[in-house]
């Protein structure tokens, strides 16, 4: 066995051997088990599924499978999405008739089947004869809170369309959907309890303090001054405590920086002083302090999650380990590993790459001369060549047309980069002619070659080519031959989407993929954090729509009552959800947080969810929008 795998033998001798039935399906069982250890799913993988009825293991396929996870995802976007043809608040609630129409009520009876379909199929595959598939699933906190969710999305929905409640309370968890599908959003919403405890100790309570005492020293410096002398700060003031920790908190942002401090600097220049140092206390060393606990603090949780994972893992494949050792001898042999890749590498293996990996794996033990096996510690390292591909040499046509290709791609660039891609040649913009280039050359290629789609699809960059030149052919078909009455705005932005094309270039080449895709390691992490803050934007959005609510606006015409939503005003406001989410980002951001509020304060525009409530109430409501969502 040493000479062949030390390829003294020719490739056909390796071949030699067989195994019976029974090892072969043992082994078959154990590369299961081996998939599910990697996959993270040692106790609830398709391994556990072997024994049990085949509608179970269908379900677990499709359940796990990647599409039905963006069906997932993409069923809670456009859910989120509906938002934009409902009432924006309460008050508004079934006073348009043009608002809540049939087909958006449809489609929300669509995205909430989606997500009962994806507990439903989780049941009915987990659990075994010892526990139901129910209690399996409850067992886990973030799947009870999941179907806690689902379960409001639908007593909301019933509530609304019986017209029982005007009030749609589950529509600022639209999104959260997204956290609780996927698993590394999730673990990023299970730090969050641990974070905002300790914040509450290292940052809100001596941020508390250092308010509450510069606020009384402006008390007694600023507001019990002459009336001849007195500081004009607008909105802002010092007359009592309460507005003079309001001012001072605003300061802390440095929104109101220049009517405070600037102010207090013509009439008073040492007050900069102090000014000063309650920034630099409260701003910057609070805030250098607040985040080195938060990084601590992820470490920490980052290090138990990835040690318990290892944990898991390690325990997985050890047992995955003592199935595959048919023999019992401690080790996988040559014919046993060669099985293994059967079922491993399904699709791209022969022999010579079964050679190169064992021999790869076992390069200690064929150096000291000893028989080659895979043993329990060379065994975590399979996971390296899974899957194991080699490039396949381009035919002849191929390597033509991707020659010409990369050209006319990079013109076509070229064009859009001068702007000469809109002029007309016998009456056809030249981007028309490129881009019906990019079509045709593809639709050859097919013709020639029946295994070119396959092929080309499997490849990352050309399945993210395909998307662009997607994009920009509807795009550019739409502008020029659909939308000759659409609004110049929409219009505008149909033009915009097509030429995201100019990328292409940077796919095509080599080098340059190749730099791309080393920046974009980074990419699904704050793919991760910006559905983090996507979700968190859209909740306090909503909510704030609610807390802001003014009595609606209606005009009566010949098509019936129709409600006016006044998205036009100056930002920030809550009337509707585009300038409302805006709104929220402008406070998460701090752009704009003095402003929001300023007018949440306002004694004549507090027409909210709580009538009776103070402007120190609704401040302490913008507090914790902003200060919840860093």
């Amino acid at each position: 066995m040493l000479c062949c795998i030390d390829s003294c033998w020719p490739a056909e001798e390796c071949e030699k051997g067989k195994l019976d039935d029974k090892t072969k399906k043992k082994i078959r069982d154990g590369c299961v088990l081996l998939r599910d250890a990697y996959e993270g799913r040692a106790s609830h993988g398709l391994y556990s599924l072997l024994k049990g009825p085949a509608y179970k293991r269908a379900l677990f396929i499709i359940h796990t499978h990647p599409m039905w996870m963006n069906v997932v995802i993409w069923a809670s976007i456009i859910h989120a999405s509906l938002i934009i043809w409902e009432p924006p608040n309460r008050l508004s609630s079934w006073l348009d008739p043009t608002l809540d129409p049939i087909p958006i009520i449809i489609l929300e009876v669509l995205c909430m089947g989606v997500f009962v379909a994806d507990i439903v199929f989780k049941m009915l595959y987990f659990g075994d004869e010892k526990v139901s598939g129910w209690q399996d699933y409850i067992s886990k906190e973030w799947q009870r809170n999941y179907m806690t969710i689902i379960f409001l999305f639908h007593v909301d929905f019933v509530l609304y369309h019986t017209k029982l409640c005007p009030f749609r309370f589950a529509r600022p968890f639209r999104l959260t959907v997204l956290a609780a599908r996927h698993r590394d959003v999730r673990r990023l919403i299970s730090f969050f309890p641990t974070m905002c405890v300790k914040l509450v100790t290292v940052f809100f309570l001596p941020l508390l303090g250092v308010l509450a005492f510069f606020s009384i020293l402006c008390v007694r410096i600023y507001g019990r001054l002459p009336a001849e002398h007195s500081l004009d700060l607008g909105e802002d003031s010092f007359s009592s405590v309460m507005p003079a920790i309001r001012t001072l908190f605003l300061l802390s942002t440095i929104d109101n920086f220049d009517p405070v401090v600037t102010e207090a600097y013509k009439q008073h220049p040492v007050s900069f002083f102090f000014f000063l140092a309650f920034i630099v206390f409260a701003s910057f060393f609070l805030m250098s302090v607040a985040l080195g606990v938060m990084f601590d603090l992820y470490l920490e949780d980052h290090e138990k999650t990835v040690k318990a994972e290892a944990k898991k893992e390690e325990k997985s494949m050890a047992k995955a380990f003592q199935k595959l050792d048919v023999e019992e001898q401690g080790k996988i042999k040559w014919l046993h590993f060669r099985e293994m890749l059967v079922h491993l590498r399904p699709k791209d293996r022969n022999v010579k790459h079964d050679i190169a990996i064992f021999k790869e794996l076992t390069r200690d033990m064929i150096l000291r001369g000893e028989e080659p096996h895979i043993n329990s510690t060379n065994f975590r390292d399979i996971k390296g060549f899974l899957p194991y591909e080699t490039a396949k040499p381009a035919s002849s046509l191929q390597k033509f047309t991707e020659f010409w290709e990369y050209i006319i791609i990079s013109v076509d660039s070229i064009l859009i980069l001068s702007g000469m891609d809109s002029m007309k040649v016998n009456g056809i913009k030249l981007g028309t002619i490129f881009l019906s280039f990019f079509i045709w050359h593809l639709i050859v290629l097919v013709i020639f070659d029946f295994s070119f789609a396959r092929k080309y699809w499997n490849v990352d960059w050309r399945r993210g080519d395909s998307i662009i030149l997607l994009i920009s052919v509807v795009c550019h078909a739409w502008v020029n031959f659909k939308c000759q009455s659409c609004r110049p705005s929409f219009k505008c932005l149909l033009e915009a989407v097509a030429v995201i094309r100019i990328f292409r270039p940077v796919l095509h080449n080599r080098e340059s993929r190749q730099y791309m895709l080393a920046v974009l390691g980074v990419g699904p992490v704050l793919l991760h954090f910006g559905l983090l803050v996507a979700t968190f934007n859209y909740m306090f959005s909503v909510i704030a729509m609610e807390m802001f609510a003014l009595d609606p606006v209606t005009t009566t015409g010949p098509e019936g009552t129709r409600l006016l939503l006044a998205c036009d005003k100056e930002l920030p406001n809550f009337n509707c959800f585009s300038t409302g989410s805006l709104s929220i980002f402008m406070v998460f951001i701090e752009a704009g947080f003095g402003v929001v509020a300023a007018r949440s304060c306002m004694r004549d525009k507090l027409k909210s969810l709580f009538p009776r409530s103070t402007p120190c109430k609704r401040l302490g409501s913008t507090s914790t929008l902003s200060w919840s969502m860093r």
